[in-house]
């Protein structure tokens, strides 16, 4: 029965890709397309897949990559439809999970050693209670027992919560890993948790990131100097099922501008599909606010897109870099980010703004003969929209490996070279220039009839004065 839908879907695709052939023969050839990308099939198929490098998006006109087209090898343009992947099939972190998690006491006066603790668990090894041994009023945690059984895949994070007395912690951690509670692995030998507050601004990294492991209970080590604090939470986020390689990052160098506040410009060389934003600052121990803004073209008006306080600072050897900032997917080329706070701690050097963006899906339908091209790059070209494009999409939510195919991307040929890139001239506004011809007429006329009845009265006032014979 599976094999039945595909081929009715597979019939369905080859009779719109007849349809699309003639309802797009006026569409530009290869040869309007300034680059060209071979795309080397990985087995035969029907539908292939393939995902545009970077080359795609620095040299596209279009944001929405309307300047992209598909041909075989008798030039023939062939069905083809572009698409951001699922979240989970990108490579988007997993939700936080909650872990229980259990304090493990020390006397104060016995600096880093055991810990005064009995610990219940049941059958299965989940932790039931824990239990300490004559624990006084003046002991203190020297470590949190996390118990990650509840995990369907290993942690590659965890994300701590404390309560603390001042406005600011900083708490050098390790954390160990055993698959029972007798024998211990170190994880991270040393992280840095931190939380500060000066002023209006906040500062806090909560985050430890871990290597993979398979170990049930973690152990996380709280030193005596953050005895104010108390951990509150334990959150563990899963590895993703999917290479988080499909995420990339673009940088790209900042200059300042003269207007009424600081702020600084940047100018990406490519249209980026970017969903995330991270302000690099270039100098230790700078902080700033700012807000960031975006267009696509220069002489647009900029639209803002996310406010943050960004910094770099260095904690006890620990170099603390902000997080990226989260924003609508947008591919525009141009950036500017905008310094809010008067005290802002920023130097000399300009920042770094560095884009993350998820590569789009394409899919084509492989009709005709191959090699085929991916050619790319043109100001000629219009967007193609066709009925086959949301077939194509729903071949690839029914049946991803039963049809489709995967291709890579070979050498980068020209084409019709650099010049396809220049925006043609503007066409010459004949409206326009017909208008004004019919005005000018008009008055030509209207100042020739004024003249014929100028000299039609002067004639007959000559008449006039005539003396009678």
């Amino acid at each position: 029965m599976k094999c039945k839908a595909i081929q009715s879907l597979l019939a369905t695709l080859l009779w719109a890709a007849s349809a699309f052939s003639s309802a797009f023969a006026a569409h530009p050839s290869s040869a309007d397309f300034a680059f060209g990308l071979v795309l080397e099939p990985e087995g035969p198929g029907a539908v292939y897949q393939v995902t545009p490098p970077d080359e795609v998006y620095r040299r596209v006109t279009r944001p929405d990559l309307g300047d992209i087209r598909v041909f075989n090898a008798n030039g023939e343009p062939v069905p083809h439809a572009l698409r951001r992947p699922d979240p989970a099939e990108a490579g988007e972190e997993p939700p936080w999970i909650s872990l229980p998690f259990f304090p493990l006491f020390q006397a104060p006066s016995e600096g880093g050693g055991d810990v005064w603790l009995q610990i219940i668990t049941d059958d299965t090894g989940a932790i039931l209670r824990t239990r300490p041994k004559n624990r006084g009023e003046a002991d203190i945690p020297g470590a949190y027992l996390v118990d990650a059984g509840k995990l369907a895949e290993p942690p590659n994070a965890l994300r701590l919560d404390w309560t603390q007395s001042g406005d600011s912690l900083v708490a050098r951690v390790s954390v160990s890993a055993g698959r029972d509670l007798d024998e211990w692995v170190t994880l991270v030998p040393s992280t840095t948790l931190v939380r500060l507050r000066y002023g209006e601004h906040r500062l806090s990294r909560q985050t430890i990131q871990l290597p993979r492991t398979r170990a049930r209970y973690l152990r996380i080590s709280w030193p005596e100097a953050a005895r104010s604090a108390r951990v509150t939470a334990v959150e563990a986020r899963g590895v993703s099922k999917s290479d988080r390689s499909a995420r990339r990052y673009v940088q790209i160098a900042g200059h300042s501008t003269e207007a009424e506040k600081p702020a600084f410009e940047f100018e990406a060389e490519g249209r980026f599909p970017a969903d995330e934003v991270t302000v690099l600052l270039t100098e230790p121990n700078s902080l700033i606010q700012g807000a960031l803004f975006s267009r696509p073209r220069e002489e647009a008006e900029w639209r803002f897109r996310a406010r943050g306080l960004f910094h770099h600072l260095v904690v006890e050897d620990t170099e603390l870099v902000g997080d990226p900032v989260s924003i609508p997917i947008v591919s525009d080329r141009y950036w500017r980010l905008e310094i809010e706070s008067e005290d802002s701690g920023l130097g000399g050097s300009p920042p770094v703004l560095k884009l993350g963006y998820i590569p789009h899906e394409l899919l084509f339908l492989a009709r005709g003969a191959g090699p085929f091209t991916l050619a790319f790059g043109s100001y000629q070209a219009e967007p193609a929209a066709a009925p086959v494009n949301p077939l194509l999409q729903m071949v690839n939510r029914k049946d991803r490996g039963g049809l489709i195919q995967r291709a890579s991307t070979g050498e980068m040929i020209p084409l019709a070279g650099a010049d396809a890139l220049i925006p043609p001239p503007p066409p010459l506004p004949w409206k326009r220039y017909l208008l004004w011809g019919v005005l000018i007429l008009g008055v030509a006329a209207v100042g020739w009839m004024a003249r014929g009845l100028y000299r039609q009265m002067q004639s007959t006032s000559n008449g006039d004065s005539e003396p009678p014979r």
